[in-house]
């Protein structure tokens, strides 16, 4: 392959203008705006068609964002499928506990693409104590439907319980774009027998 194309994507945060090399040379950054962090979570309902979740995102223009998702658990093999409105697989991809998809290029201008998460081989037991939590929701709603949280880029702890309320087991889905971008994350779980 001759002079193949590529692109290097870098994100950072926004106090550091430029780059440092070992010999003090530096290079600037392009300046951009603050990137955003799009936060969606909830608990894992087990279900007879092992599905974590199904997200929907739906775009106000074209982006680059970087998609990270993970479980509360931390020995849980997942597949995450991401299919675009026509109905197309855009990408797919596994991984034990956390998937992270670093540089995605979509089409916006209200298009939206469709994220589902899938437990694999059966490898998200749950505790006595996380079964009476999951049966206590189950009881008390049909459907939950969340919307984002947006926060400035900083380190989130994938550990910590969001706003107090969700407790193991949990999955939790972070969007990372540039502020700009028009972006819309919600989830429908739909509480299905076991």
């Amino acid at each position: 392959v001759k002079n193949p194309k590529w692109t290097l994507n870098i994100i950072t945060q926004r106090t550091s203008p430029q780059f440092t090399l070992d010999n003090n040379k530096t290079f600037s950054t392009i300046e951009h705006e603050v990137s955003m962090i799009h936060e969606i979570s909830n608990i894992y309902i087990p279900n007879i068609h092992n599905n974590i979740a199904k997200i929907i995102l739906k775009l106000s223009k074209s982006c680059s964002l970087s998609l990270r998702f993970g479980t509360s658990y931390r020995e849980t093999k997942i597949k995450l499928k991401m299919i675009d409105d026509r109905g197309r697989i855009f990408k797919e991809t596994a991984g034990n506990s956390v998937v992270l998809l670093p540089v995605l290029t979509l089409e916006g201008d209200g298009r939206e693409y469709y994220i589902n998460v899938f437990v694999c081989e059966n490898s998200w037991p749950l505790t006595a104590d996380e079964w009476q939590y999951v049966e206590r929701v189950r009881g008390k709603i049909d459907n939950v439907i969340l919307q984002t949280e947006e926060s400035k880029m900083s380190d989130v702890a994938f550990d910590e319980v969001v706003d107090g309320e969700l407790r193991q087991p949990y999955w939790k889905l972070q969007v990372i774009c540039e502020s700009d971008i028009g972006i819309e994350v919600s989830c429908m779980v739909e509480f299905m027998e076991i």
